[in-house]
């Protein structure tokens, strides 16, 4: 646990100064991040740093990420001051949201917003309503001690849009937020395990936590049931956590916690990495190389055996759980049929499971990976994270000329209409010139997939094409409700050397030699005429279709 109430030497103030990216000229994250919860565009990288200052980042992701838990109490009751408050959602209740800056509007509703539970003699209790959610309805329950728990508010709260778009940024998966209110001396939830990495921020309020080893082994992939107490165990961490203090600690572990003081507890957990392991990422290429085999092998195509279901599953498994420790007494005498029909099942099974074997040991032949087939299943593993994420945090003012413009299929470059730009992207697509300057706002916001044409499949032609998939249309009001289907927005290109090589170009933005973070700064600036194109009006065209996504920035100067 790091306790900030230690004297530091000059020496470490110096050193925790230029962990958090500042220096005699720059203030450090915390001041930074404070100020830019309105407008100041930091990198992923600062938002986390600021979330675990005083350990560097350095030292966050090789001591605690994904290893073991990590407490900093701060004392410090202004550090995350201004984020969200139960004022707000009281607001909120009474006033419904206004859908600014794509944010969900209406009225917060029950179940999918807002759930009331309570945790009481070792019974969890959640309260099965449906509907509008009234703020007089909801106060008496928060009076009859119950737990609020504010759903996904990175929907309709401005700090948690920030901190979850950046923090997304630099994970590169899903990035969500719940709101934790529960009134003094209570406990909201059991004791449980989740499927993500959490971070906590104790926001108002006092909450003793606890926690303890995963039952189940490190870095579970499914979340928990609910535990009673005899069954855990003692806590290896127990912590109070105060305003201003933030915990970390990985999926798998073991955690409850209650209010205390003379006043509720008010904290947001910001959770990560669900589904993102190795094995996650593995099963793209296992699927691939199926598909693969599927064309061209027979044998994969061959339909299962006709009454299969009859010999296969567990209530014909003899060899588990075939009653061995039964006493003889209690053992079934079997029949001279009913033994023939044992034999031809085993036979069956045995069969079964040797053609399994012989088709497993082909694919295994096929899984010597080589680049391309990693590449191809990084995109399809970021595909789904690229048209789920959160939309970038970005006023309005700020969003050009792809914020009015419709999600859905692929637009093509020829597609594009001049009267859904505005105003400022019409003046730099008419000052366009080889000498002009091109960059990604953000490499992170756009992601370049290979495919073909389906508009021109059902002619039986099958064109290869490229898909720039973009985040800037993103749906914020539905950010992991899981109740929305996503409509993903792509700027379709033909896949020609030309256009291949001109977006690597742009995407070839500085990394840190560890790979973490994201991109360092926007990507860089690359002249029309430096383009893979042979001739101007093919790159002018090019950064027509990218300038009218909002993705670019300009530079008319030569610079």
């Amino acid at each position: 646990m790091v306790d900030l109430r230690k004297p530091s030497s000059p020496v470490t103030q110096r050193t925790r100064r230029r962990r958090a990216g500042g220096d005699c000229c720059c203030p450090p994250v915390k001041e930074r991040l404070r100020e830019s919860l309105a407008a100041s565009p930091l990198q992923g990288a600062d938002v986390l740093q600021w979330l675990v200052e005083p350990v560097g980042i350095d030292k966050f992701f090789k001591c605690y990420w994904a290893n073991k838990p990590l407490c900093i109490k701060r004392h410090d009751d202004t550090y995350l001051k201004n984020i969200f408050s139960k004022q707000q959602l009281d607001s909120l209740l009474k006033d419904g949201l206004d859908g600014r800056d794509g944010g969900k509007s209406g009225r917060l509703q029950y179940q999918s917003n807002l759930i009331v539970r309570k945790y009481v003699d070792g019974e969890a209790v959640k309260y099965e309503r449906s509907g509008e959610a009234t703020f007089e309805e909801v106060d008496q329950k928060w009076r009859d001690g119950c737990t609020l728990q504010l759903m996904h508010p990175q929907q309709f709260v401005d700090p948690l849009w920030k901190i979850c778009a950046k923090l997304e940024e630099l994970f590169g998966c899903l990035v969500g937020a719940n709101c934790y209110l529960t009134p003094a001396g209570t406990q909201g939830l059991a004791p449980h395990y989740d499927d993500v990495d959490v971070f906590i921020m104790q926001l108002e309020g006092s909450k003793v936590w606890r926690l303890y080893e995963c039952v189940d082994g490190p870095l579970p992939r499914e979340y928990s049931r609910d535990y009673q107490q005899h069954e855990i165990g003692n806590p290896i961490l127990a912590v109070t956590l105060e305003p201003g203090d933030v915990m970390y600690f990985p999926r798998g572990f073991i955690h409850q916690a209650i209010a205390v003081g003379d006043t509720f507890s008010h904290h947001v957990t910001v959770s990560t990495y669900q589904r993102s392991s190795w094995a996650d990422f593995m099963s793209k290429t296992v699927d691939t190389a199926l598909n693969k085999l599927f064309d061209s092998d027979f044998a994969f195509r061959k339909s299962l055996p006709v009454g299969w279901s009859g010999y296969m599953g567990p209530a014909y498994d003899e060899d588990n759980g075939s009653g061995s420790d039964l006493p003889e007494t209690k053992k079934r005498k079997r029949s001279s049929g009913e033994a023939a029909t044992r034999a031809t099942r085993q036979r069956l099974q045995h069969e079964f499971g040797r053609t399994y074997s012989k088709l497993l040991r082909r694919l295994s032949a096929t899984l010597h990976i080589n680049s391309m087939d990693l590449h191809e299943a990084a995109n399809e593993f970021m595909i789904d994270f690229q048209v789920n994420r959160m939309a970038p945090y970005l006023p309005s003012s700020a969003k050009g000329a792809a914020a009015g413009r419709k999600r859905g299929e692929a637009t093509s470059a020829e597609e594009m209409e001049t009267e859904e730009m505005d105003a400022a992207t019409m003046v730099a697509i008419a000052n366009l010139k080889p000498s002009s300057r091109i960059r990604f706002r953000n490499p992170s916001w756009a992601r370049m997939v290979f495919d073909e044409d389906q508009d021109t499949e059902a002619e039986g032609d099958r064109t290869p094409v490229i898909l720039l998939f973009s985040t800037l249309k993103n749906d914020r009001a539905h950010h992991m409700d899981g109740e929305h289907t996503p409509d993903p927005s792509c700027l379709k290109f033909p896949r020609t050397e030309e256009h291949v090589r001109s977006l690597q170009m742009l995407f070839d933005w500085p990394i840190r030699p560890d790979g973490r973070g994201g991109p360092q700064q926007k990507g860089p600036w690359v002249h029309l005429r430096d383009l893979a194109f042979h001739n101007f009006q093919d790159a002018k065209a090019f950064a027509v279709a990218l300038l009218a996504e909002s993705l670019i920035d300009v530079d008319q100067g030569d610079k």
